[in-house]
């Protein structure tokens, strides 16, 4: 892995004077003129790779929004000798300097402490990510074998007076390998929750420094730089399932059914619930039970985050030949925290279900719930 200021130093003289003399050449064939636009982009810039890297693909495009084009370089290095795929990757932004043609220098894309932007497929896109900062952020986003981005770092460009300061910065780096989502001031990180059978994810919500919404990363109380060995705590964290189903109630296990249930809290329409609960569950389920099913049946409440969901008192849909006519009963334990006019409150709502499956109507079905085991 790379990680030293010497190859810092080295990409920017390498680049600087290995592209420096070279001639850029038109479509037509002619050298242009003073006043022609170079494109960073048109030369064979794996020639510039360090000993021990190996070029993968470039890509044309603006990444400061400064009606400019810059060339993003995606490189592997740390070559395995046993011919892993899995191979780190890193990356370069070859610009020009002030658009002076002959002066075209490499900036690392560099995360915290030297780690790699990826490992799978990598594509850069930009867009407004930060909305203290001006123009758009560079995103790199590394995406499995199923499309899915496990990996995502935002960079933006600070330009400073002499070029070898310069730098493209990075404002976040997320990792979750269940998927990263990054929106307009907002993260979602999905990092699944091991020895779980439903496939469950811890999903972290986060959100940019409060105070410009300018970075992912916080600063440190000593000099109020930036901290970039760590993010900010997420705003909210709470347990999603990776796969639900169409018809949650048909599924393998039940406990996709209360994560469902939980997740269309509070309720818009009383209906939904229909096919979800016996009529006497349905019947207790409002403002008037808050002993029995707490900050749920809460008129003022705006959002449910469930906190872990126990299985081990449920055995799921029996196999084949012990799946009698009788119904099957299980127990899920859900532990949940509401947020409460705005605020989430402390103290968790614990509330062990019972579910049953029905063999004729070959769903989950919530039963009456308590409050102790």
């Amino acid at each position: 892995m790379v990680t030293s200021q010497r190859l810092t130093v080295a990409i920017w003289i390498l680049v600087g004077l290995a592209l420096a003399g070279c001639e850029q050449v038109t479509a037509s064939g002619a050298s242009p003129g003073p006043e022609s636009s170079p494109n960073v982009c048109s030369g064979d810039l794996s020639r510039l790779m360090l000993k021990g890297w190996r070029y993968i693909d470039k890509t044309e495009m603006d990444t400061d929004g400064q009606d400019g084009s810059q060339c993003v370089v995606f490189y592997h290095f740390d070559l395995p000798r046993d011919g892993r795929k899995t191979v780190p990757v890193g990356g370069l932004v070859y610009r020009t300097d002030r658009n002076r043609p002959v002066d075209i220098h490499g900036y690392p894309l560099a995360l915290p402490g030297g780690f790699y932007l990826g490992i799978h497929k990598l594509t850069p896109r930009t867009e407004d990510v930060l909305s203290g900062s001006p123009g758009p952020e560079l995103i790199i986003e590394d995406k499995n074998e199923y499309g899915v981005t496990v990996e995502a770092s935002i960079f933006n460009w600070e330009e400073a007076g002499n070029s070898e300061e310069s730098a493209y910065k990075t404002r976040g780096w997320f990792v979750g390998d269940g998927g990263v989502k990054v929106e307009l001031d907002m993260v979602t990180v999905l990092v699944p929750r091991l020895g779980t059978r439903s496939q469950l994810a811890d999903r972290k919500v986060y959100r940019p420094r409060p105070l410009d919404k300018k970075s992912y990363y916080p600063k440190a109380k000593v000099d109020q730089k930036e901290d970039t060995n760590r993010l900010v705590d997420p705003e909210t964290i709470d347990l999603v399932s990776l796969d639900m189903p169409a018809d949650p109630a048909a599924a393998e296990y039940p406990e996709k059914l209360l994560l469902e249930f939980y997740a269309s809290l509070p309720l818009t329409d009383s209906n939904k619930l229909k096919g979800w609960m016996v009529t006497d569950t349905l019947e207790l389920f409002s403002p008037q039970n808050t002993g029995l099913f707490g900050c749920l049946v809460s008129p003022q409440l705006s959002k449910v985050y469930v906190q872990d969901i126990d299985t081990r008192q449920s055995q799921g849909i029996p196999l084949h030949i012990e799946n009698e006519s009788k119904p099957i009963t299980d127990t899920i334990t859900v532990t949940s925290v509401c947020k409460i006019n705005g605020k989430i409150m402390d103290k968790p709502t614990v509330l062990f279900w019972k579910v049953q499956w029905g063999k004729n109507a070959g769903q989950w079905v919530l039963l009456k719930p308590a409050t102790k085991p």
